[in-house]
């Protein structure tokens, strides 16, 4: 579910702790990118790209294929009118079209095995008294084959543009996404086996940080998305027309007690809904509603080169599907729970976070303990380089 489009939406510049974080930072507190004013706020509010000029990012997971799956440099140019532009290559397997509930689209028998061409451009100015931010995200691998007379050919492309302004004080965030995907999956004799009928997503995002008092920040945030990926399955004579429909909104707190300590608390409601018809094979719908979510972390300072993180999440779900073939209905309450743990280490211009196997904290490093239960010291870790 987390891979999903989820669309939830602070101001740093008072806290104490360190402005430059990265992606594991607002994950390991409570996964609340959305109220955190932080680099990795670059993905969902582009605008903010231009606060962040001259950095070296790289991304590690062992919960990615690759250990190592991001990198992206940051460059800025220029002194009177600057402008900042950035870079980032992405490795991972083929991710190539689907439906909204995750199933393949296209009878690939090669594709699958290449993997995609990625890059993520990034561009930020200012404007007046709005910072400015734009992303070309671009994905692309084909196979064809040369053998005389064949027309076989599979090939997937998509292509991602995000806006983004924001107040040059930092009191305000507007950001929107479309994306449009294509294939083509051409059989040797050039009989076409799947094509796409509409390939489109659309995402808009808003917050608003307002500074109550110097401990308390509050940040409302809203969301929307929709989008429609359809698949003709030409020599079946089917079709997959799955739509997404998505709407957020929360209000969110960054509160410091004291130098040093952040807390961060967001509260909200999500809706999504996603819809297949299949034609003559029926038409299912899957509703989800989450009310409410919660999110809840902290950022401590220990010592001046390192901060201990909390985190917490629960989704109370609501989850009801429906079908025109076979069982007609069913309804799921639960609650999806995550909890997290992690550190920031600062050297310097050089800054790690770390998503941290809690195994550790019951058994100890393996040297003490001689415990094997931990696979991994750290789930995921970024590292980021200030370049000036």
């Amino acid at each position: 579910m987390k891979k999903l489009i989820i669309l939830t939406i602070a101001l740093v510049a008072m806290f104490s702790m360190s402005v430059l974080a990265t992606e594991t930072r607002v994950l390991t507190m409570g996964e609340n990118g959305t109220i955190l004013v932080d680099d990795a706020n670059i993905w969902q509010f582009t605008g903010r790209f231009f606060n962040y000029p001259d950095l070296a990012i790289g991304e590690f997971s062992s919960m990615s294929s690759y250990d190592f799956p991001m990198f992206g440099m940051h460059f800025k140019f220029g002194e009177q009118k600057p402008w900042v532009l950035g870079t980032y290559f992405t490795k991972e397997p083929f991710n190539g079209p689907q439906d909204y509930r995750g199933n393949s689209f296209g009878n690939f028998s090669q594709l699958r095995s290449t993997n995609d061409r990625r890059v993520d451009l990034f561009y930020g100015r200012q404007f007046s008294q709005t910072n400015f931010g734009f992303r070309f995200g671009y994905l692309q691998s084909s196979v064809e084959d040369d053998a005389s007379g064949s027309q076989f050919k599979e090939a997937w492309s998509q292509y991602q543009f995000d806006f983004g302004i924001t107040d040059a004080a930092g009191k305000w965030d507007v950001a929107a996404m479309l994306a449009f995907g294509t294939w083509d999956d051409n059989t040797a004799a050039g009989a076409t086996e799947t094509e796409p009928d509409g390939y489109v997503d659309f995402s808009a995002v808003a917050r608003y940080i307002y500074e109550y008092d110097p401990k308390y920040t509050f940040v409302p945030h809203v969301g929307v998305a929709f989008g429609k990926h359809k698949e003709v399955d030409s020599l079946a004579g089917e079709f997959t027309d799955s739509k997404l429909t998505v709407l957020d909104a929360g209000v969110g707190m960054n509160y410091t007690p004291t130098r040093g300590v952040l807390a961060a608390f967001d509260f909200g409601f999500q809706y999504r809904q996603v819809k297949n018809d299949r034609g003559t094979l029926g038409e299912q719908k899957w509703t989800d509603s989450y009310l409410p979510y919660w999110k809840i972390g902290m950022d401590a300072e220990v010592f001046n080169w390192m901060d201990v993180r909390l985190g917490a999440t629960s989704f109370w779900a609501n989850q009801k599907t429906e079908n025109t073939v076979g069982p007609v209905e069913s309804k799921i309450h639960t609650a999806m729970n995550n909890t997290y743990l992690g550190a920031g280490l600062h050297w310097g211009r050089l800054h790690i976070d770390t998503y941290t196997d809690p195994q550790i904290v019951l058994d100890g490093f393996n040297f003490i303990s001689g415990s094997n239960d931990a696979e991994d010291l750290n789930f995921q870790v970024s590292v980021l380089y200030e370049m000036f």
